[in-house]
């Protein structure tokens, strides 16, 4: 019996859809934020404008089916010094196998140590807030479709309080035409983490997007728009980015955010990245204010 895989897509994206909707209950508060920070520097400089982008491997948690299209392993690794004593990390890792690609990724994020006061009064010292992922995708192209799986295991840590769940997360890629690409994917969909008898729901989002690659003269051109919407807190988000690269060994980059919920949080974000034979270098700077202008630096390598 002959299934048209397309219809098949359509039917588990509309699936997970409806699950989420079942585990987000309503209007609310997400927690676990650092789930949806970008996966690396060339990302956040195109303002997280991703969902049609392909071929890289800190693709994995925006859209599983982005990964495809890797050729031999991908390694990727991220770090970010926020304010205060905010640390963030990733690490990504990705092989060609199993008639695809398979991707593992660790996400880390801790805002130190806090200094509070017991019942008696003595001052003790306690974890703010610490957060950690590990994930395992794989893709796949299916009837000339790529696409992805990606599941997460999530611990998270609260003033010593402690709370774990998982999610899952769906993505596919849809070429319009040799220069279109389009992407849709949904993340985070999973159980919340409860903490004491307070239960939060996770960052679930749906994502679609387009990327129309314009090559000019030795430079290839990339405009990318993404609309994301955020389920449980809902609103949306807008995505904005261009890359024009030169001869693929160079590259500059500039995005715009616009958030529907709250405009003091629409930014614009630039960077650059340099690759030299199978190592590579990304640069990015948010514009978030005159208080906060957060730098992220990534490397990657091939082999």
């Amino acid at each position: 019996m002959n299934i048209n895989i397309k219809y098949v897509l359509i039917f588990s994206l509309f699936f997970l859809f409806k699950a989420g909707m079942v585990f987000s209950s309503g209007s609310g508060t997400s927690s676990c934020e650092f789930l949806t920070q970008p996966g690396s520097a060339r990302i956040s400089a195109l303002s997280e404008a991703c969902a049609a982008l392909k071929g890289g491997i800190a693709l994995l948690n925006h859209n599983p089916a982005g990964i495809y299209g890797i050729d031999k392993m991908d390694v990727s690794m991220l770090y970010k010094k926020g304010m205060a004593e905010n640390d963030n990390a990733s690490l990504y890792a990705g092989k060609p196998m199993f008639s695809g690609v398979v991707g593992v990724s660790f996400l880390y994020s801790d805002t130190g140590k806090v200094e509070l006061f017991n019942a008696s009064g003595n001052k003790i010292s306690k974890t703010g807030k610490r957060d950690m992922a590990l994930s395992f995708g794989y893709a796949k192209k299916i009837s000339q479709i790529p696409v992805g799986i990606n599941l997460k295991f999530i611990s998270s840590e609260i003033f010593g309080n402690k709370a774990s769940s998982y999610a899952i997360e769906m993505g596919a890629h849809y070429a319009l035409t040799s220069q279109l690409n389009a992407g849709v994917s949904l993340n985070n969909f999973g159980g919340g983490l409860k903490f004491i008898e307070k239960k939060e729901g996770l960052p679930q989002t749906i994502k679609t997007g387009i990327g129309y690659n314009v090559p000019v003269f030795k430079w290839e051109t990339l405009l990318l728009t993404d609309f994301q919407y955020h389920l449980i807190d809902e609103y949306a988000t807008y995505h904005i980015g261009t890359e024009i690269c030169c001869q693929g060994e160079s590259a500059v980059r500039i995005g715009y955010f616009m958030d529907s919920k709250e405009s003091a949080n629409n930014l614009f974000s630039a960077g650059f990245g340099i690759k030299f034979k199978d190592f590579r270098i990304d640069y990015s700077v948010k514009l978030l204010g005159p208080l906060e202008i957060p730098h992220e630096l990534s490397f990657g390598f091939m082999f």
